[in-house]
């Protein structure tokens, strides 16, 4: 019985460690001002069900009856290795923050109350902290090649070569059935697009590291919460593409701006600074 006792007891412990993420890749380069631990693959539904279980198990069944309309209207099978999608910056920035917690890190981001907007506030991120973030864009365009001109050959080798991709597919592939490139993180570019924490502003050299590490430090309003007249959100930067994008493709929506508490078709990419 104490042997039992004593197995159940290292499993309970062992599992603390392996819930509701990916494996984490360390990347050190001194040449490019990165130290920080990355995901090996985007944050799943599997990983995500379960932060919900536990942070929000109200929100639960919702969010698996919505997976599952989507599923059922394209005729395919649900699959808890896709990456999670349909959820918005602050639902990803919300999850970080929990795995931090449950793993004893300072969470990153925290919520301030406005007068401006009251409703939704606004997201503060605390650069000093140890916890689980999201990439910036500076830090994508690294890892993905782009800053050192990724050309069309290195692009599919890297995210499609070999995958008999079908235009019309519009659901992501499971996180490891595509390729992983030089870093050893797989769909950096391809497969489904990514929260960053960068904001959106207009005419912003997002390639242009002397500006900031961390990108602008304003943004530009939405176009519709201009035209509605609502209070303010802010708007960020998600990052790569869909399945099914060409290298071309890529290249013009390689960084789009996304509102922060809209509801949108983007993954999340664990980030974790080494101080």
């Amino acid at each position: 019985m104490k042997r039992l006792y004593l197995l159940v007891s290292i499993v309970i412990f062992l599992n603390s460690f392996m819930f509701a993420k990916p494996k984490m890749i360390e990347i050190k380069d001194e040449k490019n001002n990165l130290n920080i631990e990355i995901s090996e693959t985007l944050v799943t539904m599997k990983d995500y069900k379960e932060y919900l279980s536990e942070r929000h198990p109200n929100k639960l069944e919702d969010f698996e009856e919505k997976k599952i309309r989507f599923t059922d209207s394209l005729l395919v099978e649900f699959k808890d290795e896709w990456p999670v999608w349909g959820i918005s910056w602050r639902d990803a920035a919300d999850y970080c923050n929990w795995l931090s917690e449950k793993e004893g890190y300072i969470p990153c981001y925290y919520l301030v109350e406005t007068e401006e907007n009251p409703k939704y506030g606004k997201v503060i991120m605390e650069k000093e902290a140890n916890g689980y973030r999201l990439p910036y864009i500076r830090e994508l365009l690294i890892l993905s090649g782009f800053k050192d001109g990724l050309t069309q050959e290195k692009f599919e080798k890297e995210n499609t070569s070999g995958l008999k991709l079908d235009p019309d597919r519009n659901y992501p592939l499971t996180v490891y059935e595509g390729k992983k490139n030089s870093y050893g993180i797989y769909d950096i570019l391809g497969n489904l697009s990514q929260f960053c924490n960068d904001y959106y502003q207009e005419n912003y050299d997002y390639f242009d590291y002397k500006l900031s590490l961390f990108g602008p430090e304003t943004y530009t309003p939405d176009a519709d919460q201009i035209y509605y007249k609502e209070p303010l959100t802010a708007v960020r930067i998600s990052f790569g593409g869909s399945l099914s994008f060409s290298f071309e493709e890529m290249l013009q929506w390689l960084i789009v701006d996304i509102n922060e508490v809209s509801q949108e078709y983007n993954g999340i990419r664990l980030v974790r600074d080494k101080f």
